[in-house]
Order: C-alpha cells, then sequence, then structure tokens
C-alpha cells in the first residue's frame, strides 16, 4: 500500500513532465519548420530580385548601346577618330588598330596612345604591329611590306612616315615622291579602313645633316605631306606641332642630353599632340 501510495505521485510528475517536454520540442520542431520556411521564402524572393536587377541591368545596358549607335550614327559624317573607333566596336564588337611604317612599336609615345585608344574604346581593341623602323620607302616598296597588312584589312592604319630613312637612303626626292605614292595607293585602296599618315617628330640632331643631295630630312619629309595632300590622305602634323610648341623654350628642353631619344616631357608632349588630333573631326 505504501509502495502504491508513493509509485503515483512520481507517475504523475513524470507524465506531466512528458507533456511539458514534447510540447516544448513540438513547438521547437514547429518554429524550426517556420524559420526554414521563411528562408525558403525569403532566398527564393532575393533570387526574384536579383533576376529582376539583372534584367533592368541588361536591359539598361542595351538601351545605352542602341542610344551610343544612334547617336554616333546621326553624326556619323563629323566623327572624331577616338568616337569612329569606339562606333566600330560597338556594331562590330571588334575594332582593330595597325601600325605600319616608321614607328617603334615599344616605343613609350606608343604604348601611352594605345591606352587612350583603349579607354576610349567600348568594345574589344585589337593592335597589330607591321612597323619597320629605320626602313626607307624603297624598302617598304619592293618587299611588297602593305600585302600583309592590306590582307587584315584594319579599320585603322597609322603610317609613320620614314623621312629620315630615305635621307639617309639618299635617294631623290622624285624617287620618294614614286615610293610614297604607291605605298599610300595600295592602303588607301581599302575601302572599309580609315589611312592616317603620321610625321616623325623632330630629329634634333639630324636637323641640317644633308646627304650628298644636300638634303636633310625635313625635304624628304615635305615631300611625303606634298603626297598626302594631293591622295587626299590625313596627316597628323606631329612634326610641326612639335617644332612649334617648342619654339620658345628650345627642342632641347625635350631630349636627352646627346639629343638622340625623347625625355619624359617629350613624351608627354607627342601623346598631347596625338591625343588632340584624336579627337578633332576626321
Amino acid at each position: 500500500m505504501k509502495k502504491s501510495v508513493i509509485t503515483i505521485p512520481l507517475l504523475l510528475i513524470a507524465t506531466i513532465l512528458t507533456i511539458f517536454f514534447g510540447r516544448r520540442y513540438a513547438a521547437h520542431q514547429q518554429e524550426e519548420m517556420d524559420n526554414n520556411q521563411l528562408l525558403i521564402v525569403e532566398e527564393a524572393t532575393d533570387d526574384e530580385t536579383e533576376a529582376d536587377q539583372s534584367s533592368q541591368y541588361n536591359e539598361t545596358e542595351t538601351d545605352s548601346l542602341s542610344h551610343s549607335i544612334e547617336e554616333y550614327e546621326s553624326r556619323i559624317d563629323s566623327l572624331s577618330l577616338y568616337e569612329t573607333l569606339d562606333y566600330l566596336s560597338l556594331t562590330n564588337e571588334d575594332v582593330t588598330v595597325a601600325y605600319y611604317g616608321d614607328i617603334d612599336a615599344e616605343a613609350e609615345w606608343v604604348s601611352l596612345v594605345n591606352n587612350y585608344l583603349n579607354t576610349a574604346v567600348s568594345g574589344n581593341l585589337t593592335i597589330s604591329n607591321f612597323t619597320y623602323p629605320q626602313e626607307d620607302t624603297y624598302e617598304l616598296y619592293i618587299q611588297q611590306t602593305t600585302q600583309s597588312l592590306t590582307s587584315e584589312n584594319p579599320d585603322v592604319i597609322f603610317y609613320g612616315l620614314p623621312a629620315l630613312p630615305d635621307k639617309i637612303r639618299d635617294i631623290g626626292l622624285a624617287e620618294t615622291e614614286q615610293y610614297m605614292t604607291a605605298l599610300v595607293s595600295q592602303l588607301n585602296d581599302l575601302d572599309t579602313t580609315e589611312l592616317i599618315l603620321i610625321e616623325p617628330y623632330p630629329i634634333v640632331n639630324e636637323i641640317n645633316q644633308l646627304n650628298s643631295r644636300s638634303l636633310d630630312y625635313r625635304s624628304y619629309l615635305g615631300r611625303m605631306q606634298q603626297v598626302a595632300s594631293e591622295l587626299a590622305v590625313p596627316i597628323i602634323p606631329l612634326h610641326d606641332e612639335f617644332t612649334s610648341r617648342t619654339e620658345e623654350s628650345g627642342l632641347e628642353a625635350f631630349y636627352t642630353e646627346d639629343n638622340t631619344q625623347l625625355n619624359q616631357e617629350g613624351v608627354e608632349l607627342v601623346v598631347t599632340i596625338l591625343d588632340e588630333w584624336f579627337q578633332q573631326d576626321l
């Protein structure tokens, strides 16, 4: 009898505790289920939001792209070089610039110019080198150097004029005109390519250094400028602009002590002149 009296309360307490902890456990499980369901809903909402934002971004980007193309096409005949390259990169997804002639592709000013071109272009920019440093017009012509360049059909060609190499070869101005005309005509025959001639910057230690014909490199440059004018090919007046802008301080201030290379100020001036020209209407 005593055992029954003691056992009954204990069983009652155990039952109550079981019910209590069972309800707590059930409530905890329900809370976890609710939290998990809420998390699933939030994740789905986030995914939908991200998808909407991505869709809106793509639509905005497409609208912006279309607007740029339309804006360029509205004034297609008055685009600068920068704008022309950007327009072609937007419509074709890729635009190609090629260097040709008497240009050192490893020169610092070329690298800086390439950076400017890359910055201006929204799409892909490919830069090709068909350069022949220190090669004169005779060699460029006789070696048929334009063939590989024309086969690539770049969008823009920068042709560095080899005035100093022609002077060093000691050919006549008539020969320079002949070879120069042939080379420019071959490159200018590409319907979809913009040919741009670039004068050399002043060569300080070669000024007034005459060959056997009593000509310095500026004489050959003058004949090349004449060819460009006759064939209506744009030419960047780098030599003339550089000379004009350094008239007050003197050319020597923009070259190394031996006057053979541009110093930092000289490089910056070359890039500035080219950048300003690139911003003008073609």
